[in-house]
């Protein structure tokens, strides 16, 4: 049996991003990730912490399932990773320095969407991807990278 997915047609994509931001949780620390800013994105049934290490300009991501009644939405994934686009976006701006963006998956399917051309690729345009064959106990690892160049800011 199939999943009703909920349809957003009504609201505009932008709004649903923007949306994901602004109710987005802050402050939880990570034993894996200590000098990270961690900002963890929920949309649907999946929840995208957004991992920041300001000292050395580097983003990483680690997406998961949300086992708590919410509702499965239509296209879960890749709004969340275009709300942490912006946001890394932001993080450049603020800081007028390039970020790097580091992407893992031992996943099939998450590697498939991010070497999709309307998915994963569309929205980093990956500067490097990467297979590790037999990684750790013989899976498959996929690794993919980006560089979010910061916005020029205007000067009055």
């Amino acid at each position: 049996m199939r999943e009703k997915l909920i349809t957003q047609t009504e609201i505009p994509e932008e709004q649903i991003i923007d949306n994901i931001i602004a109710n987005m949780q802050t402050g939880r620390k990570d034993e894996y990730y200590p000098k990270a800013l961690v900002y963890d994105l929920e949309y649907g049934q999946k929840r995208l912490a957004v991992y920041y290490e300001k000292d050395i300009q580097n983003v990483e991501t680690y997406l998961d399932n949300i086992k708590d009644g919410s509702e499965k939405k239509e296209n879960e994934t890749s709004l969340l990773y275009k709300a942490a686009k912006k946001l890394i976006q932001q993080f450049a701006d603020d800081a007028q320095q390039k970020i790097g963006y580091t992407l893992f998956t031992k996943f099939e399917k998450m590697r498939d969407w991010a070497t999709s051309y309307n998915k994963g690729r569309l929205i980093f345009d990956w500067d490097i991807e990467l297979k590790h064959a037999n990684f750790r106990g013989g899976e498959n690892f996929y690794e993919f990278h980006a560089i979010i160049c910061p916005r020029k800011i205007k000067r009055s």
